[in-house]
């Protein structure tokens, strides 16, 4: 069995970054994540044209979610060191990616993302746009690039197994919990504006009215995760055009 060194698979990891730069409608994620695994499957057979056999092997249609496709591509990497069969590793490609995509969408893009993108606009709204370009940047990239890292390890080290560790990383409770910060984030964010401008127009009524709209609102973001997509650019547009007006 040939081991694979911490290099060679932050080299596969860099280049996993890719993966969708190759995405196409007929091999989906395939063309990159063969970008990816070739350094590594050379390794692992010794010379080029076994490695070019076994590459074709992976000309399927792959797909999953990008921020997660470092764990497939981690498990490919241990089964083929250990010289299963093509049968066994594709098998588990099939049947894997669904699960890792449902695993991944809900939590990237329905909780990490918007408490990264409302955190970023609070902090917009107190300390200025660059802060705010910071806070962005650090909390979402802390938060992907180490599961994708980390993610091809455990991939490699754990192998058919590694499904169950990311299922401690990434579950229901983390991803309702980040869902609900970035609802209170939200609301706090909107008491905000409000309060700012009903100050500014004197219209000192609104602040209690501020309060109880922005329970509802928190209360509707943590409901329904597509409402802040709508929610977030109204009221950013309504300060937009009170900073012009006003």
């Amino acid at each position: 069995m040939i081991l694979l060194t911490v290099t060679d698979l932050l080299k596969v990891s860099l280049k996993l970054t890719l993966v969708q730069s190759a995405w196409t409608h007929t091999s989906m994620q395939s063309e990159g994540l063969l970008f990816a695994l070739t350094p590594a499957l050379k390794k692992i057979y010794g010379d080029q044209l076994n490695a070019k056999r076994i590459l074709n092997h992976y000309k399927i249609p792959i797909n999953t979610h990008p921020f997660l496709v470092a764990v497939l591509a981690g498990v490919i990497l241990k089964m083929e060191s250990e010289h299963r069969s093509t049968k066994t590793i594709l098998g588990y490609v099939k049947t894997t990616m669904g699960p890792l995509a449902a695993l991944g969408d809900p939590f990237f893009h329905g909780a990490l993302a918007p408490f990264a993108s409302i955190s970023a606009a609070l902090i917009a709204l107190l300390f200025g746009p660059i802060p705010a370009i910071i806070t962005l940047l650090v909390i979402f990239n802390t938060v992907h690039l180490a599961i994708r890292v980390s993610g091809l390890f455990i991939g490699y080290k754990r192998g058919e197994i590694a499904f169950n560790t990311l299922g401690k990383w990434i579950d229901n409770y983390k991803t309702s919990t980040l869902r609900t910060a970035a609802s209170i984030t939200g609301g706090t964010l909107i008491g905000l504006i409000i309060f700012r401008y009903s100050i500014m127009l004197n219209l000192e009524w609104t602040i209690i009215l501020a309060g109880i709209l922005c329970a509802l609102i928190a209360l509707a973001l943590n409901m329904k995760r597509a409402v802040w997509v709508y929610v977030l650019p109204a009221f950013l547009l309504v300060i937009l055009i009170l900073e012009v007006t006003i």
